[in-house]
C-alpha cells in the first residue's frame, strides 16, 4: 500500500500536478519518539492530536446541531474589539460576499485615540464556497505589504488534494513548505505527504509521510508516520485505535519504531455512559516493560449532554491525586456561559485559577467576553491577564477564539452590512451589590425601553436556584434585594434575560 501510493504522489510531482501545504506556517515535523524522554511534561509535544483531551473532551461537538435555517437569519460577526493587559485594543472588522463567505478580516490598534491598520487577511472563493486563496497582508509605511498567502486545491468532492504556503520575499511569492492528500471512494483521507522548499536548489524536499487505515464501517484503525531521512523513508511512530461493539473508541495507543519492530510508547483508555458520552479515561505510559499510570480524567455531564464538571488527577506514590478542575455554565444555545479552572492545593483545598465569563443575545450571539484571574491577595476576581476567549455566535452554532482580557463583538445578519456595527443596548445597567455578598446582595438594572424581563439565579452547575422577578418592567431603574443565607457559599450566576437580549453577571457568596 505505501509503495503503490508514493508511485502516485511521483506521478503527480512529475506531472505538474503537485502543489502544496504548509499547515499555515507551522512546522509539522514531530520530534522523533526515539529522541524523548517519557516522563510526564516531556512527551506530551510527541503525542498526535485527539490524545490528552484533559479538562475540555468533546465539548464542542454539542453546539454544531442547530439547524440555522429554521430561524430565517445567519448571523456573522461584524466587528469585534479585544482589549489587552500587554498591547492596545484592538479591532477586528469582517465583510463578507452576498453567500456569507468572509471576504475580509481587518485589524486595527487603537494608537492615540485612533485606529490604524495593523493587518489584512483577504479570502477568495470558489462558485460553491471552497476557499481558494487567502492573501495576509501588514500596514506599513501607509500600504498594505504582501506577508503570505495560501492556496488550497479541490477534488470535485470538496476535499482539498493540495494546499501551498507562500511568504512574500524580494517582491515576488517563495514557496514555504506543501502537502498532497489522496482520498478513497468514500472520501476518506489515506494518505498525506509533506515537503519543504529549499530556495538553494529551487525544489521541493520530502519531510513526513502519513497513511491512514479505516474499518468498515469508516472507523480510523491506523495511522502510520514515516519521516525521510537521506534518500529514504524510514518509520518513526503509528497510533492505533480500538473500538466497541457501539463504536465508541475505547483505546487509542501510539508506538515508536525502534531498531527492529514497533515499541509501545503511551496509551489512553476511554470509559462511556449509556447515552454514549465519554465518562473518563486513563492516560498510561511505557516504562520497563510495563504501563504506568499517568493522568486520569473523568467528564460528568447536565441533563441536556452538556459537560459541565471535568476532573483531571495525575498518578503519584500509587494513587491517583487530584489536579485540575473545570466547570461549565451553557446559555439556552449551547454556548459556554462561564468556564472555571481551579486547581488542587494541599490535600483538600480548590484554588481558583481562571473564570471566562461570556454575555448572550437572544439568538445566541456571544455579545462580551471577559477573562478573570483570581487574585489570592485580595480574593478577588480581577482582568490582570489575558486568556482565550471562545465567543459562541449564529445561534450557537459556531465560535471564533479571541486572545485577551475582553472582547466585545457586534453582528448582522442579512444583508450583510460592511461596516463597523452597533449593540442594541436593552439593559445599560446591571449589577450586584455587595459582591462578594455575606447574608445578602441587591440586584439592580436599568432598561432603557419596556420590555419582558426574566432575572434568575444560577449555581455552577447551571440550575436555577431563584427567581428574583419575572415579569413586564417600563423604561427605568429598578432594584432586586437577594438573602443569600439559603445559599452554600460559593461562586453563582445572576441572569438577565429579555425578548432581545441576555445578560449574566458573576455573583460569589461567602456565608
Amino acid at each position: 500500500m505505501k509503495t503503490s501510493l508514493r508511485v502516485l504522489l511521483v506521478f503527480f510531482l512529475i506531472g505538474g500536478y503537485f502543489t502544496a501545504f504548509s499547515c499555515l506556517g507551522q512546522n509539522n515535523d514531530k520530534k522523533n519518539f526515539q529522541e524523548t524522554n517519557p516522563f510526564r511534561n516531556n512527551f506530551y509535544q510527541s503525542i498526535p492530536p485527539g490524545f490528552h483531551a484533559r479538562l475540555h473532551v468533546r465539548q464542542f461537538d454539542k453546539y454544531f446541531h442547530h439547524d440555522k435555517s429554521k430561524h430565517g437569519f445567519i448571523y456573522h460577526m461584524d466587528t469585534a474589539v479585544v482589549y489587552s493587559n500587554y498591547i492596545n485594543p484592538q479591532r477586528h472588522i469582517y465583510r463578507y460576499d452576498t453567500a456569507g463567505n468572509r471576504i475580509i478580516e481587518k485589524v486595527e490598534q487603537l494608537v492615540n485615540e485612533k485606529w490604524q491598520n495593523v493587518s489584512k487577511d483577504s479570502i477568495v472563493y470558489d462558485s460553491v464556497g471552497n476557499q481558494l486563496i487567502l492573501i495576509s497582508q501588514a500596514w506599513d509605511n501607509n500600504a498594505w505589504i504582501n506577508s503570505y498567502r495560501i492556496l488550497n486545491y479541490f477534488t470535485v468532492n470538496h476535499n482539498i488534494v493540495d494546499k501551498v504556503n507562500e511568504n512574500w520575499q524580494n517582491d515576488k511569492w517563495v514557496p514555504a513548505d506543501s502537502a498532497h492528500f489522496i482520498y478513497d471512494a468514500s472520501g476518506n483521507k489515506v494518505a498525506a505527504y509533506y515537503a519543504g522548499w529549499v530556495d538553494s536548489t529551487a525544489s521541493w524536499v520530502s519531510k513526513t509521510f502519513q497513511i491512514f487505515s479505516y474499518d468498515t464501517v469508516g472507523h480510523l484503525k491506523l495511522i502510520l508516520y514515516e519521516k525521510w531521512y537521506d534518500t529514504v523513508w524510514m518509520d518513526s511512530q503509528q497510533v492505533l485505535y480500538k473500538y466497541d461493539s457501539a463504536y465508541n473508541l475505547i483505546q487509542g495507543l501510539i508506538q515508536y519504531y525502534g531498531d527492529t519492530s514497533w515499541i509501545d510508547y503511551y496509551r489512553e483508555n476511554y470509559q462511556y455512559d449509556s447515552a454514549r458520552e465519554r465518562t473518563s479515561y486513563i492516560g498510561q505510559y511505557w516504562k520497563d516493560s510495563l504501563w504506568v499510570n499517568d493522568q486520569h480524567y473523568m467528564y460528568y455531564y447536565n441533563t441536556f449532554g452538556q459537560l459541565y464538571v471535568s476532573l483531571g488527577q495525575n498518578w503519584a506514590d500509587s494513587v491517583w491525586v487530584n489536579f485540575e478542575k473545570g466547570q461549565y455554565t451553557y446559555d439556552i444555545f449551547g454556548g459556554i456561559e462561564t468556564y472555571l479552572y481551579q486547581q488542587w492545593v494541599g490535600d483538600s483545598v480548590w484554588r481558583n485559577v481562571s473564570l471566562s465569563q461570556y454575555n448572550y443575545d437572544s439568538v445566541g450571539n456571544a455579545y462580551e467576553g471577559n477573562y478573570f484571574w483570581w487574585d489570592t491577595i485580595s480574593g478577588s476576581w480581577l482582568q490582570i491577564r489575558d486568556g482565550l476567549l471562545q465567543m459562541f455566535y449564529n445561534y450557537g452554532s459556531v465560535y471564533r477564539f479571541f486572545t485577551g482580557y475582553q472582547v466585545k463583538i457586534t453582528y448582522n445578519a442579512p444583508p450583510l452590512s460592511t461596516g463597523v456595527g452597533k449593540n442594541r443596548e436593552i439593559f445599560t445597567q446591571y449589577r450586584c451589590w455587595p459582591n462578594p455578598a455575606r447574608n445578602h446582595t441587591t440586584v439592580s438594572l436599568t432598561l432603557n425601553q419596556p420590555e419582558m424581563v426574566n432575572i434568575c439565579l444560577f449555581n455552577l452547575t447551571g440550575k436555577k436556584v431563584a427567581v428574583l422577578y419575572q415579569g413586564h418592567l417600563n423604561k427605568g431603574n429598578f432594584r432586586f434585594p437577594l438573602v443569600t443565607t439559603r445559599f452554600p457559599s460559593g461562586l453563582y450566576f445572576v441572569s438577565f434575560i429579555s425578548g432581545q437580549q441576555a445578560r449574566t453577571i458573576k455573583l460569589i457568596i461567602e456565608n
